[in-house]
């Protein structure tokens, strides 16, 4: 029974690895877009190599999904039913503003997932 536990938990690193690894590189080659979305879920993965957060933004101009990686606090910040413009490149997320509030993560420090929020 442990040996299929640790199995299936390897299995499930591998997993969240590998959409991790495809989020990124797909999204190096695709156009820096800034578009009107709602957030339309939220997801948080977690394993024992950590947690990753995910919000879905609904962009109804292209009738499409966005998924995007966030830093956790970016996660809990945001809200399902949000409405704003998403700034992404592919699935990452650059910003989001929010009745004039820019939610941004920190370009120099992304790999840190730092991220602030500014005020108009």
């Amino acid at each position: 029974m442990a040996v299929a536990a640790a199995v299936l938990a390897a299995l499930c690193i591998s997993l969240i690895i590998f959409r991790l690894h495809n989020l990124q590189d797909s999204s190096r080659g695709e156009p820096v877009r800034a578009e009107e979305a709602r957030v339309h879920a939220k997801e948080n993965c977690h394993s024992r190599a950590g947690s990753s957060y995910y919000l879905y933004f609904h962009v109804p101009c292209r009738d499409t999904v966005v998924t995007c990686q966030v830093p956790p606090d970016i996660w809990y910040y945001l809200s399902k039913g949000d409405r704003g413009t998403l700034c992404h490149q592919g699935g990452r997320f650059i910003s989001f503003t929010r009745d004039g509030e820019l939610i941004a993560v920190d370009p120099v420090a992304e790999r840190h997932q730092l991220w602030r929020i500014h005020g108009s």
